[in-house]
């Protein structure tokens, strides 16, 4: 399937044009629309028909995953709305989605609902709604509920006011999670660390490819999809990354006390081997 003139309307507007490397609402270096530089590509700037190319493989690579984790037909409007969350928030999240599950399961007027409750981002260190993902939630369960054609008009459940004040009365998993900056100087540091200079991306594979390499393997993808728990894990994981570190750092601590007690056993094993009468003690080795 294809996204909609409507649905790629929605993503640029949502994510804006920038022809030079910025940092996002969470503090990703970020360019064109909404493209997340990553590891190994190099920008200074992009010309608009860089950035419309760039867009389009994004897009490609977006729809492709949507494709591959949606089980059932979707009308072009719910499979619209599903590619500007995937776009905005990642495979991996749409993979471990409530929202994935009743998309699958058929239950559109349920899944229109858990769009709003991906509105919150890591700010500070604390979680809180972010005006802009708000907004944008709002545009995709309207898109998702809208109906292609009269004949589709029957399927379509809108939700209630009372279901929309649910969904939105806790947090659901992060959407995003890195903290932002304040520093106005940080994109020029960025910029050198990564060693942004002038040219193009650099040559990527298919779309599909692309993507579920940026986010996560095929195979994660379809780990995901099936539960929830394994996602919730991961995400618990990635949240607590100073709790991992301690928890490594006591395994090589207690690593190390075996093998120094074994060494200090050994080194008072040879003494008193060497001269039992000075200390008195026979020593006797077990067979």
């Amino acid at each position: 399937m294809k996204t909609t003139r409507q649905g790629i309307e929605l993503i640029k507007a949502s994510e804006g044009l920038r022809l030079k490397p910025y940092l996002d609402a969470v503090g990703k270096l970020t360019i064109g629309y909404g493209h997340l530089i990553k590891q190994g590509e190099r920008f200074k700037s992009l010309t608009r028909d860089e950035a419309e190319q760039l867009f389009a493989r994004d897009l490609a690579a977006h729809e492709t995953v949507v494709d591959h984790l949606v089980t059932i037909e979707l009308n072009d409007n719910q499979f619209s709305a599903l590619v500007d969350f995937t776009f905005n928030l990642g495979a991996e999240r749409l993979a471990g989605s409530t929202l994935l599950q009743k998309v699958n399961a058929g239950d559109f007027g349920g899944a229109s609902c858990e769009f709003a409750k991906w509105v919150y981002g890591t700010v500070n260190g604390k979680k809180k709604k972010l005006p802009g993902l708000i907004t944008r939630r709002e545009a995709e369960r309207r898109m998702f509920i809208q109906a292609v054609d009269d004949d589709e008009a029957a399927e379509v459940i809108e939700p209630t006011d009372q279901a929309l004040e649910l969904a939105t009365s806790s947090p659901a998993p992060v959407a995003v999670s890195p903290e932002p900056t304040s520093n106005p100087g940080l994109i020029a540091q960025n910029s050198e660390a990564t060693g942004l200079v002038a040219g193009a991306v650099s040559t990527p594979q298919s779309p599909a490819m692309q993507v579920l390499a940026d986010n996560v393997n095929m195979s994660k993808v379809q780990s995901l999809a099936s539960g929830g728990t394994f996602a919730a894990v991961l995400a618990w994981l990635r949240d607590h990354p100073v709790l991992i570190v301690v928890v490594l750092a006591v395994g090589v601590l207690a690593f190390l006390a075996v093998r120094y007690e074994k060494i200090l056993l050994n080194l008072v094993e040879a003494k008193i081997k060497a001269d039992p009468n000075k200390h008195n003690i026979e020593f006797v080795r077990k067979a």
